[in-house]
Formats: C-alpha cells, sequence, structure tokens
C-alpha cells in the first residue's frame, strides 16, 4: 500500500512488551498441588504455567502458588472470580501480577523526585519545587 508504514513488531524472547497475564495465589492449603491449581484456572482461559512455592529448605508448600495465561484478560477475570475463593475450607487470596515494564516509560521522566525542581540540592535557594514560599502568620501581632 502506498504512503502506509509497517509497524516494527518484535518477537521471540526479546519481545519488551508481552499479553501473558500472571496471577499469584495465596493462602493455600499444605496439601494444594500444582495440578489442582491448574485445574482450578484452567476455566478463566489457557494456563500455560501453574506452580505451587515450595519452601527450599522444609520442602514444605509456602501456601502460595503462580498461575500463568496466555493472555492478560484471562488472568484479570481469574482474578476477579476467585478472588476470596473457598478452597478445601480455606478463603485464597488472588492477585494480578503486573509485569517489570509495566510502567517503565512513565517512571522515566525527569528523574529528579517530587519537589526539587530539577536542581541540585546545594543551591541553597532555588529548586524547592513549587511552594508558596515562605509562609507568613496572619496574625500582624506574631510578626
Amino acid at each position: 500500500r502506498f504512503g502506509q508504514k509497517q509497524l516494527y513488531r518484535p518477537s521471540g524472547a526479546n519481545n519488551s512488551f508481552s499479553t501473558q497475564g500472571k496471577v499469584v495465589v495465596t493462602n493455600l492449603k499444605k496439601h494444594v498441588s500444582s495440578d489442582d491449581i491448574k485445574e482450578i484456572f484452567e476455566k478463566f482461559g489457557t494456563v500455560t504455567q501453574a506452580f505451587v512455592k515450595f519452601d527450599g529448605s522444609t520442602g514444605a508448600s509456602t501456601g502460595t502458588a503462580e498461575v500463568y495465561y496466555a493472555r492478560g484478560s484471562e488472568a484479570r477475570q481469574a482474578q476477579k472470580e476467585l478472588d476470596g475463593a473457598k478452597i478445601d475450607n480455606g478463603v485464597i487470596r488472588v492477585r494480578l501480577a503486573i509485569p517489570n515494564n509495566y510502567g517503565s516509560r512513565a517512571q522515566r521522566g525527569r528523574g529528579r523526585g517530587r519537589g526539587r525542581g530539577g536542581f541540585n540540592i546545594r543551591n541553597n535557594n532555588r529548586g524547592r519545587g513549587r511552594g508558596r514560599g515562605r509562609q507568613r502568620p496572619n496574625n500582624p501581632l506574631q510578626r
């Protein structure tokens, strides 16, 4: 097509943008297995990976699990439906995990922190942000 640019979309493992979703499940009973978790969470979409975490020194379950979905929308649906659900007479907590690169563009910004105005701290009378200056008391007797 004349005049239209093709979008560059990186593929493979180097892709910095992912549509994959992840939920973290907590407050699980100690005997719940990874297969149990996968079976429960598959009702909301394609589960690519599901596993219960275990303590490295004791080998006992930590009561938490991670579930990965092929799509983020499936993870959001599972979180919405299963947070607070009962599994084996215990109420589980399901929260949506946010990817590490989420919001990284917004965080770049100025990088100076709020209230410093982009100046070095050594400048005594500059770089204090957008404050209202020195506040004077309303009572004229206190001046």
